[in-house]
């Protein structure tokens, strides 16, 4: 049973989440405007869409499809959010998309027949850093850092992720999370936060590592807490260990059973599929049960899974 400090605490940070999902886009990593893209015939991004009439802006449709595990989202007729890994019949004049979005009429979403279209960053989230690197890989630092120069320079030296820190700080790794995880604010809620070669972007704050996956992720990417139900969200194969659960022993479960998608439930539980977001995504101490196998890694919680992609082009190519 959590003490009051505990509960104070989870309360107070799902405050900050909340207060985070509503913050202007200045607040978050930096998504690329691609521009305006005319749509005639089918639909340009093919995955998964929604209609808003009240609250959709780019910060809105961006979210969604970031949560629906695609790389392209485009706003349409000021309330339609579209979402795909391909886009672009042809580009057009960006004057063509200037329909004022419902959620903020300072920003546009689009035309009747014509999409903003975004590029979305493969961010992971804000996790805690100490003097033992969380990310032990290669290391550098220069006074122009970026998201892109630090992706970049992971890629090359052959690790799976990123980690910017301290404004100009870059850390690679095949692995991340070993100190937890912590509000997305953490890493982006002061100037200081800024990346030194582009104020625009975001690169961690003191002792916190802003994590995004470059392409050689070949599995086991972590991208959320996703609320469930005595439905289970993954209906695959499942299994319960209540002495050596971890992510990578549920991963590799699922994996060998064909599976695309992983999720941990209440410290114990595996379930794996290969489709999920029946529903909602959840916040981030939701999550929070001690894996049985190591209680340093956070397996779900009650009705609550982390869930985990095992394959990164399936993370990519994901249509629900």
């Amino acid at each position: 049973m959590a003490n009051h400090t505990g509960n104070l605490f989870i309360g107070l940070a799902t405050v900050l989440v909340l207060i985070m999902r509503v913050a202007p886009l200045k607040m978050k990593p930096e998504d690329k405007y691609l521009g305006c893209y005319e749509n005639i015939g089918p639909r340009e991004l093919t995955g998964d869409w929604m209609e808003d009439k009240q609250s959709n802006s780019p910060e809105v449709c961006k979210d969604f499809c970031r949560e629906k595990g695609f790389k392209y989202a485009g706003t349409q007729a000021g309330s339609f959010c579209y979402c795909g890994n391909s886009y672009g019949y042809r580009w057009d004049n960006k004057r063509k998309c200037d329909i004022p979005c419902p959620g903020d009429s300072t920003q546009k979403c689009g035309s009747s027949r014509h999409s903003s279209v975004y590029e979305l960053d493969f961010y992971i989230g804000c996790f805690i850093d100490q003097v033992s690197r969380d990310l032990s890989g290669a290391f550098f630092s220069k006074d122009t850092m970026t998201v892109q120069a630090c992706t970049g320079f992971c890629q090359s030296e052959g690790f799976q992720y990123a980690g910017l820190r301290a404004s100009k700080e870059c850390s690679c790794g095949n692995t991340y999370g070993r100190y937890g995880m912590v509000p997305p604010n953490d890493c982006w809620i002061t100037s200081q936060n800024k990346c030194k070669g582009n104020v625009n972007e975001f690169c961690g704050s003191h002792w916190r590592n802003s994590i995004y996956a470059t392409e050689l992720v070949p599995h086991n990417l972590y991208i959320g807490c996703y609320s469930d139900s005595v439905y289970h969200d993954l209906d695959g194969d499942s299994y319960t260990d209540g002495q050596a659960m971890t992510p990578e022993t549920c991963s590799n479960y699922c994996r060998s059973k064909g599976s695309n998608v992983a999720g941990l439930q209440a410290g114990s539980e595996c379930y794996c599929g290969s489709s999920f977001l029946t529903y909602k995504r959840a916040n981030w101490d939701e999550c929070d049960s001690p894996c049985t196998g190591n209680s340093s890694q956070q397996c779900g919680g009650t009705l609550h899974n982390s869930i985990y992609v095992l394959d990164y082009h399936y993370f990519v190519d994901l249509r629900l």
